[in-house]
């Protein structure tokens, strides 16, 4: 299942907890784990009332969590080095996998990049577009 980027009026890419889940890899009970430890704060509201966390504090908590247990994730920890600073772009690449890269480096189709689940270089298909959310 595909994970849904939600975009605030200001441009600012957020998901829900369950997508910060699947975004990071990570069971839902560890994103409220980081909710209650205030590393992911509330920015939005989706229409249907979820909290909306932004991309770059969830790339940020997952890198921590990552760190303090010394695992190797592949994919997501390079993913959250790149975004840690910048707002991120999610891509679907040629191999159909899922790809989350910094827009500083204008992601565009055809553009060639690692696909660590494939353990080769991928082409980008196209960028994942996601709908408009107010602002909390």
């Amino acid at each position: 299942m595909a994970v849904e980027i939600i975009k605030l009026s200001d441009g600012t890419a957020t998901l829900t907890a369950t997508g910060a889940a699947e975004h990071a890899g990570v069971e839902r009970p560890t994103v409220y784990s980081w909710i209650r430890r205030y590393k992911i704060p509330v920015v939005g509201k989706h229409d249907n009332g979820q909290n909306l966390y932004r991309l770059a504090d969830i790339a940020r908590a997952e890198k921590s969590t990552r760190a303090g247990a010394r695992r190797n994730v592949g994919l997501r920890t390079v993913a959250t080095h790149e975004i840690a600073d910048h707002e991120a772009v999610l891509v679907r690449l040629d191999c159909q996998h899922l790809k989350i890269l910094s827009d500083r480096h204008g992601p565009t189709p055809d553009r060639a990049v690692a696909c660590f689940e494939c353990s080769e270089q991928r082409r980008i298909a196209y960028v994942v577009t996601g709908q408009t959310a107010r602002a909390a």
